[in-house]
């Protein structure tokens, strides 16, 4: 059995694992690129190694071939109901303020590489920021900004 000195790093050595022959749409990046700008910024709003550890594992459980059990057996009760609540519409403070994270991350990789499909995308983004009302204001407000901000560039 494999050792892992933190929870955070085996989350990252799982999704890695798990996301290895997947790429980012437009760049043809290995997707880990996306897991790792979601850790990033999750890092910034919290030291906390259960939410550093399910925002690793946020698309492990709906993109790939690792189940919701295997994440139950591998890690504890705290994050893989974090990673659960990730595979639908999440309600808690902790998996909300994740989302916020990974719609960032989106909607600057469609900016970037799409602007004819974010000019669609970017007001759903926007939507889906705003009922995130249990996420961390802070971290919230700004990406509802920044979201508004990039819709604005598409305008012009």
């Amino acid at each position: 059995m494999l050792h892992f000195p933190t929870r955070v790093s085996h989350a990252e050595a799982v999704a890695s694992l798990a996301h290895h022959n997947q790429v980012r749409a437009y760049t043809g990046a290995p997707y880990i690129e996306h897991p790792r700008n979601v850790v990033l910024k999750v890092m910034t709003i919290t030291g906390d190694p259960d939410i550093q550890a399910a925002a690793w594992l946020h698309d492990v459980a709906k993109d790939t071939d690792i189940t919701m059990e295997q994440i139950e057996d591998w890690f504890n009760p705290r994050v893989a109901r974090i990673v659960r609540e990730l595979t639908g519409k999440p309600t808690g403070a902790e998996a909300q303020t994740i989302r916020v994270c990974e719609i960032v991350d989106d909607m600057e990789h469609v900016a970037a590489n799409d602007p004819e499909y974010a000019a669609v995308c970017l007001p759903e983004m926007l939507s889906a920021l705003i009922t995130l009302d249990r996420a961390d204001e802070y971290t919230r407000d700004r990406a509802i900004e920044c979201c508004l901000a990039l819709i604005l560039e598409q305008e012009l």
